[in-house]
């Protein structure tokens, strides 16, 4: 018979069934006694983690049993825990903190010199967590800090042995659980941008990686991608694209570079890998300069325009040909016309043939 758990925290970390207030809910049904709670989380929201490892840690005896694949925030809310044990075939993650960054359209210098010194607070800030949570892995492991920040670093996944020799995990334990086939949890990884542990990955999975993180792609070929993508968004949501709010033009806009099919936000929260964070990045250097090349195309056409305004403005205004009366002859215009048009022979015979008239 299965074994019945007081808790069961399998969903993202901060949603409304696995919160704050729902674990306080619990732990006063629950009273002193015992406590086991069964994690199976790809990790959320870090403050609602900090807060329920304070929980278990302020209850005292709480066990925590880890299952399947546990990363990030869910890692985290173990720390408050009495004992931590993890199924022999379970994995263990953790990483450096993760900020949402929404800094998006035209700015000028001052408005680029605010934003970075946004950056610049908002990094600090991360640096701060992620020092915090460093501290609390170490007082669970007893690993030095410097290491376990490393460990942060690289964002590689731990099994559970290996979990147990870091100090994150107490205790393995084996027994049958419900398994996963091998393409699920690859699919559950990935939509929760979370790396694929080497054992999991396949012939075509190691053919597609990259040799490097660089984007070997032209620009041309990226914006038609991009493009393209939001082209689809539109196509497949019923909102009309020019009632859409900023907020989900912008998701649009990032799930078509990251080439997901939507972007899913909790609490208006969204968490971006590192490799992420490179694909923006280069996919705002490259609207930007497609941007800055249709300006300067833009300004070229705007100088054509104002040329030709010029001309049209100096034609104008410039003296048209003098007119001249049709009745009114003028004795040097007659003399130059005949001048120009007859010679002294022709005036001679003219002269000739008209005394000639009886």
């Amino acid at each position: 018979m299965a074994k019945k758990y007081d808790i069961d925290i399998d969903s993202y970390i901060g949603s409304w069934t696995c919160n704050k207030k729902a674990v306080k809910y619990y732990l006063n049904e629950l009273g002193e006694k015992e406590v086991t709670v069964r994690v199976n989380s790809l990790g959320g929201d870090v403050d609602t983690a900090i807060d329920i490892a304070s929980q278990f840690e302020a209850h005292g005896n709480i066990t925590c049993d880890l299952y399947s694949f546990n990363a990030s925030a869910a890692t985290v809310l173990t720390m408050g825990a009495k004992k931590v044990r993890m199924h022999e075939n379970g994995m263990y993650l953790i990483h450096k903190a993760m900020v949402w960054v929404n800094e998006w359209g035209y700015m000028n210098e001052d408005s680029l010199e605010e934003v970075i010194k946004k950056l610049k607070s908002t990094k600090q800030d991360s640096a701060v967590i992620t020092l915090n949570l460093a501290r609390m892995y170490a007082k669970k492991s007893g690993k030095d800090i410097k290491d376990i920040l490393n460990l942060m670093k690289k964002e590689s996944w731990l099994d559970a042995k290996t979990a147990k020799e870091w100090g994150f995990v107490d205790e393995v334990f084996s027994g049958s659980i419900p398994s996963k086939k091998q393409e699920d949890v690859v699919e559950m990884l990935n939509c929760a941008e979370l790396p694929i542990p080497e054992n999991y990955k396949t012939k075509e999975d190691e053919k597609a990686q990259p040799e490097d993180d660089s984007i070997n792609i032209s620009r041309k070929d990226f914006m038609g991608e991009i493009i393209s993508g939001i082209k689809n968004i539109f196509t497949n949501n019923k909102t009309e694209p020019e009632k859409m709010s900023k907020k989900v033009i912008q998701a649009a806009l990032i799930a078509a570079i990251l080439n997901v099919e939507n972007i899913e936000a909790v609490d208006d929260k969204i968490e971006f890998s590192q490799e992420d964070l490179t694909k923006i990045d280069n996919a705002i250097s490259a609207l930007n300069t497609e941007i800055e090349n249709l300006k300067n195309s833009v300004s070229e056409k705007e100088t054509e325009i104002t040329n030709l305004k010029k001309q049209i403005e100096a034609k104008n205004a410039a003296p048209g040909d003098t007119t001249k009366d049709a009745n009114k002859k003028d004795d040097q215009s007659v003399d130059e016309e005949e001048t120009t048009y007859f010679d002294n022979s022709t005036i001679e015979s003219a002269k000739n043939l008209f005394n000639m008239i009886p």
